[in-house]
């Protein structure tokens, strides 16, 4: 599957010229989930979450630190705020978030002034499938 990675720069947005800088440091919302099988068939995630999961947000700390936050909603009021904290590395178009007990890779498929579209890809029932996160800020 190839890969397109867009680094937009129109004149009333911020250039992106780097992406480590632009990412960190900032709240993402996530704002879409799409979920892509290898034969062409794409399912839409995000509207099957639950509304107070649909409002969930990423922050990439610049000292290599993130978490993932619950938004305005909570699922469960007993809930943390924060519900997952671990290390993020970039090189090139590869963000790596990494927990004691897993790694997952993003590929940045886009990085605008308002969106940053990441693709993961799992191995379910030994097919591929493409995540696609679409955060916005």
């Amino acid at each position: 599957m190839a890969t397109l990675i867009f680094f937009s720069c129109q004149d009333d947005e911020e250039s992106v010229t780097d992406l480590n800088s632009f990412i960190a440091n900032r709240d993402w919302q996530i704002s879409g989930l799409v979920a892509n099988a290898e034969n062409g068939q794409s399912m839409d995630y995000y509207g099957n979450l639950d509304e107070c999961d649909q409002d969930d947000v990423w922050r990439f700390v610049g000292n290599g630190y993130y978490e993932k936050t619950e938004g305005a909603l909570k699922c469960e009021e007993n809930e943390p705020q924060v519900y997952e904290t671990g290390s993020w590395s970039l090189t090139g178009d590869q963000l790596v978030m990494r927990q004691p007990t897993e790694t997952r890779t993003y590929t940045v498929l886009e990085a605008t002034t308002t969106t940053l579209r990441l693709q993961h890809i799992r191995q379910i029932d030994n097919r591929n499938l493409f995540f696609v996160y679409t955060l916005t800020r």
